[in-house]
């Protein structure tokens, strides 16, 4: 389960449902940092008191963990991401992107 924080509130949500917009995606979702990133938005909305789509949309965050991008000028290009969005959280979504750590999971064989 994923703690999602909503104005004060604590809801519990299903990580597969955190997950399930990456169903509708054409090409696949970094599903780490699309988690990441909800879980950013969600904490992000609380300490602003604003809902979560006021933030960035669900659209917008899948194509962000799609992209990957390595630098500002590569987030600028992210479908649904203008000039202001990209002041105010570029730099935490920079971090937050390469900072996701993948799942523990066995190694491969050297």
């Amino acid at each position: 389960m994923a703690e999602v924080l909503y104005a004060q509130q604590c809801y519990f949500m299903p990580l597969a449902s955190a997950l399930a917009l990456e169903a509708d995606s054409p090409g696949p979702a970094d599903p780490i940092n699309l988690t990441t990133l909800i879980e950013w938005r969600a904490r992000t909305a609380a300490a602003m008191a604003v809902p979560a789509y006021a933030i960035l949309s669900d659209e917008t965050l899948q194509a962000i963990a799609q992209a990957r991008p390595r630098d500002r000028r590569a987030l600028a290009k992210v479908s649904g991401l203008g000039p202001r969005a990209l002041a105010k959280f570029g730099d935490n979504l920079l971090h937050l992107i390469h900072t996701a750590r993948p799942p523990a999971g066995p190694r491969e064989p050297h």
